[in-house]
């Protein structure tokens, strides 16, 4: 039997409920809080590098906290007193992106809950205080920690904040910006980056070095792959004005094609020759070749006859023996 229970949570895939076995008596109680190879068998194969804990009173709420850069997973668990645990799904392309789950941890119950990489995670605490530790798939990078605000009414968290308070949140998480707008800041630093390609496009085709049926998606990228091996950027030139460097260089690029083709043109010519010379010797050899052989069928031949003119001789002696 497992130490563990390992369930999927709700309808966001990779969110995970764990349940350990408690063994208790008189004195207290044992429970493993991790097993690698009980994880693993249900899917969970990640290892941790960091373990982290953090000590709050009722009505703190930390989060949303995500990283931009080395993601993180995390194992979340309660050592005293009790939360409201959150993970957001802000993974590109996910069904559920945007989604959110929540679960109470607490000590009594030892429950803990598994967040993968590509989530914002928070939470609150509703008990007097609470011990709070996780641990991480990932070390904490402070050059890449970003966040949410969190009542992002897009997200729509529905946090059990307690009756006419307001949650404890630190300065740095009560400026976190909204998922919306978050969204929409990607949007605009896409649009003003396409906006500066296009510029640059324009001001190469106003140079007019480029014919018209060239200016598509091959003839720009011949025109960077050329002016990528140039000391000069594009840019400079045209910003310049020196057309005449860009006419240079050109014309450099179709001198060195045709040195190269004339080299190529030689070493051609030379392999030919060579192989001409190999088939010439092989030729010659196949010929030797069957010279060496009429040779010796010639010389075999001549041994034939060779022993039958000894046997006849032989048989003349006998003959004449026995005749005296």
């Amino acid at each position: 039997m497992g130490k563990f229970q390992i369930e999927k949570c709700g309808e966001i895939d990779g969110l995970y409920l764990i349940q350990p076995t408690v063994f208790g008596d008189s004195r207290g109680y044992f429970m493993e809080t991790y097993n690698y190879e009980e994880f693993k068998e249900a899917g969970l194969d990640m290892v941790f590098v960091q373990d982290n804990q953090s000590s709050s009173t009722k009505g703190v709420l930390r989060g949303l906290h995500y990283q931009k850069k080395h993601t993180q997973g995390k194992l979340v668990r309660v050592l005293s007193g009790e939360v409201f645990d959150v993970a957001v799904d802000i993974r590109k392309g996910s069904k559920t992106y945007g989604k959110w789950f929540g679960v109470t941890l607490s000590a009594e119950k030892k429950n803990m809950f598994y967040i993968p990489e590509g989530f914002a995670h928070g939470f609150y605490v509703l008990s007097d205080t609470a011990e709070f530790a996780y641990k991480c798939t990932d070390f904490y990078d402070p050059s890449s920690e970003a966040g949410i605000k969190w009542d992002d009414p897009a997200i729509g968290v529905e946090w059990p904040i307690l009756d006419g308070t307001i949650p404890n949140i630190s300065e740095k998480d009560g400026k976190h910006p909204a998922f919306t707008n978050d969204i929409t800041g990607c949007i605009k630093e896409m649009s003003k980056e396409k906006l500066d390609v296009q510029k640059k496009l324009q001001e190469a085709y106003s140079a007019n070095i480029i014919p018209l049926q060239f200016r598509n998606i091959q003839g720009i990228y011949y025109l960077y792959d050329y002016m990528s091996t140039s000391n000069q950027s594009l840019s400079e030139a045209l910003m310049q004005c020196n057309l005449e460097a860009i006419k240079q260089k050109l014309d450099r690029v179709i001198n060195l094609q045709g040195e190269m083709i004339v080299q190529q043109a030689q070493q051609s010519a030379a392999l030919y020759e060579q192989n001409q010379q190999i088939l010439e010797t092989a030729q010659a050899t196949m010929n030797n070749t069957a010279v060496a052989a009429k040779y010796a069928q010639i010389s075999a031949t001549n041994s034939a006859i060779s022993l039958k003119l000894q046997s006849k001789e032989l048989a003349y002696q006998k003959a004449d023996y026995w005749l005296k």
